[in-house]
């Protein structure tokens, strides 16, 4: 039987990590689906409620936890995050994204804890010279030195990039994926490998897809790119990431369709006038209009930013 869902409604106190404060109970999650259920800190900004523990989890690099006159962490007077999970899963990685600004507040050491159910903490992962450098926002990704399945994590922050206060923008443990299991376009660089369909697909924003000769889509002559996961799953949001450069290649308008197994497509999203501004390989989420439950898209892009052709680095359907 699964776990019902509990939701904080504020941090735990300024210090002391000992408890959740103010826990509301949901009944269970039909499918098991996996979220957050409660999260804490020894410490939380006194000042700005925007900037607290929370938006370490909120799923968006647009806020960021900021413990403003926590002063420098160290090995004796470290920061400390907790946080729990509906259920244990399998997890091999985890990512941190830095906030908006002062990299020398960014994590720079830490230890990463993690258990399922009652059992002790296990030291999972341990950072000695993290290098966020000055591209902020930015997510890096680290792998555990103990894979295994949790349900709990605590990390242990002992130094900041310059010795500021701690400041970071999410973290994440990836999710299991449902695998994506192709994918095609109709359209593919004729020029360079490296830039063709399956750099949307592949995790990281340090690739693209640069339709290299394409021209300016349009409703009559759109990009479209179509790719299957391995299962359907529910989904209520996607997110995509710009390319290395030139903002004027960008995504502009789409229609987003979607289906689980053989039948029809059906339209889940419009987008008319995306705007993904000058940040490069930067991610933009976007609600559903028709979440539901699938396991195959498509995407029609009928306009980009300035009518270059089109390139963005990742599409993700995010699992809930």
């Amino acid at each position: 039987q699964d776990a019902g869902l509990i939701h904080t409604s504020h941090d735990s106190a300024r210090f002391g990590l000992a408890t959740f404060s103010n826990l509301s109970y949901d009944p269970p999650v039909p499918g098991g689906l996996i979220k957050i259920t409660g999260f804490s800190a020894n410490y939380t900004n006194p000042n700005t409620a925007g900037e607290r523990t929370g938006a370490l989890f909120d799923g968006t690099v647009d806020t960021k936890m900021y413990a403003d006159e926590f002063g420098a962490p160290t090995a004796d007077k470290p920061y400390e995050v907790q946080w729990t999970y509906s259920k244990a899963f399998e997890a091999s990685k985890y990512r941190l994204a830095t906030g908006n600004d002062a990299p020398g507040r960014d994590f720079k050491s830490w230890k990463l804890y993690a258990r399922n159910g009652s059992s002790d903490w296990a030291l999972v992962d341990t950072v000695a010279d993290a290098a966020f450098g000055s591209d902020r926002q930015r997510y890096k990704s680290f792998d555990l030195d103990v894979p295994g399945t949790y349900d709990a994590y605590k990390m242990t922050v002992t130094a900041t990039a310059s010795g500021g206060d701690p400041q970071m923008s999410e973290i994440e443990i990836p999710l299991p994926p449902a695998e994506i299991t192709g994918f095609s376009a109709n359209y593919t660089n004729p020029n360079t490998a490296g830039e063709r369909t399956g750099a949307l697909f592949d995790g990281t924003v340090d690739t693209k897809m640069y339709a290299d000769g394409f021209g300016a889509p349009t409703a009559d002559k759109p990009y479209e790119v179509q790719w299957t996961y391995s299962k359907a799953f529910e989904a209520s949001k996607y997110r995509l990431a710009t390319g290395n450069d030139v903002p004027g290649r960008d995504f502009k308008s789409w229609k987003l369709y979607a289906r689980k197994g053989s039948s029809d497509w059906a339209l889940v999203d419009t987008v008319a006038d995306a705007a993904f501004g000058s940040d490069r390989q930067r991610y933009k989420s976007f609600d559903l209009d028709v979440p539901g439950t699938y396991d195959a898209y498509k995407m029609t892009v009928t306009a980009t930013a300035s009518g270059g052709d089109p390139q963005m680095s990742e599409i993700e359907i995010p699992l809930q």
